[in-house]
């Protein structure tokens, strides 16, 4: 009878300790997400699986209280390794005002910020800043071109934009048929201005203007950029592990359906030292095609942004976007708003909420993890080839 309370004993020390050494390894502290493997097709949807996803330790912790004589010597040193595990993902600090967003500041060539207070400055300095030089950036369908502007002491660079091109029944590198394309800097003038109607931040600030007697859009060039590209090219996948860098991705995907863009690749998501995720290259968006391109894109979007695309209306837009756009374009905008809207509310109304819409200001749940496996945008070739 001793010998099988003996192996009763030894037995259950086992099953004690196998258990002790899964939540060692396995179980992160309060405060953290669970670090779930995910396979992922495209950049964005790691949060809306995973955001809110918290340990729950519990029954671990009754365990440890059980064993915790036993386990003296050993539980410290296996929470010294847990707590140096975790180092590696330290989780976002919130602070007293929250996961506030960090301020987008403009700098010059030197690196240095440039002096101006509000985007309307910004403006004015695009505007009517002389051209010191310009040169070709040798990329693109488009041959856009690298400026440098100078006023009051003051440089900066630029990007201007002059390509015009409109045509039907393109056919895209992915095999794809779009009947009313455009590449054209004018779709780009409007998709900035259109942003400025919803409250975003994430489009540089933009001017229509003449450089060297060409008409086109100019606009700031956002220096020190890390772009997606390069994210890729350095050995990463999946995407930052930075909550509000992946909030940022849901509302440029949500604004990507708004204007039906078809060239968001991986060289034109780029992104500062302070996770703000800069958005360019609006050319082949806002055409005269009202349907909803690549719906499944859509993980949610902040609430900001959700009511101003419901407050959107005709003669705001028209009066905004008439130097830009035809009245068809305008209508098409219309009514792909009407749909998207209509998408969100289903969406709210089968998920809840607080699953779709959220507010930059929130703190951040816990720990949240890069997953690194297939999250890659198209490649730049898989975008529309311009018959212009």
């Amino acid at each position: 009878m001793s010998e099988l309370n003996s192996r009763y004993q030894m037995v259950r020390w086992i099953l004690l300790l196998t258990a002790l050494l899964m939540f060692v390894c396995l179980a992160p502290a309060d405060g953290f997400a669970r670090e779930i493997p995910a396979s992922v097709s495209s950049i964005g949807d790691i949060h809306g699986e995973y955001e809110g996803l918290v340990a729950d330790d519990s029954a671990a912790n009754g365990l440890i209280g059980e064993l915790e004589g036993a386990w003296s010597t050993a539980r410290p040193r296996a929470k010294r390794d847990l707590d140096s595990r975790l180092a590696a993902f330290p989780a976002q600090d919130p602070g007293p005002e929250g996961a506030k967003k960090p301020d987008r500041v403009f700098r010059g060539p030197d690196g240095e910020p440039l002096p101006f207070q509000t985007i309307s400055e910004v403006e004015e300095f695009l505007r009517t800043a002389n051209v010191v030089d310009v040169q070709l950036i040798g990329e693109g369908v488009t041959k856009p071109k690298r400026v440098l502007l100078e006023a009051g002491g003051v440089q900066a660079r630029a990007k201007f934009g002059y390509h015009d091109f409109k045509g039907q029944r393109e056919k895209l590198a992915d095999g794809t048929t779009e009947m009313y394309f455009q590449d054209s800097y004018k779709a780009d003038m409007a998709g900035y201005v259109l942003s400025r109607l919803l409250g975003m931040e994430m489009v540089p600030p933009a001017v229509a203007r003449k450089v060297e007697g060409q008409d086109g859009i100019v606009q700031i060039w956002i220096e020190d950029l890390t772009s997606y590209e390069s994210w890729i090219q350095d050995g990463n996948s999946g995407q930052p592990a930075s909550l509000y860098f992946q909030r940022q991705v849901k509302d440029m995907k949500t604004f990507d359906l708004l204007i039906r863009n078809i060239d968001r690749h991986s060289r034109n998501i780029n992104w500062d030292n302070d996770w703000n995720l800069w958005l360019i290259d609006h050319t082949r968006s806002l055409a005269k095609d009202a349907t909803l391109r690549n719906e499944g894109s859509f993980k949610g979007c902040s609430r900001d942004l959700f009511q101003a695309i419901r407050d959107l209306n005709k003669s705001d837009l028209e009066a905004a976007l008439d130097p830009y756009l035809g009245s068809f374009e305008i209508k098409a905008l219309l009514k792909r708003r009407d749909k998207l809207v209509k998408m969100i509310e289903g969406q709210i109304k089968k998920l809840g909420e607080d699953k779709i819409l959220f507010n930059y200001g929130d703190a951040p749940p816990g720990l949240v993890i890069s997953y690194d496996e297939t999250a890659e945008l198209a490649p730049h070739d898989a975008a529309a080839k311009s018959a212009g």
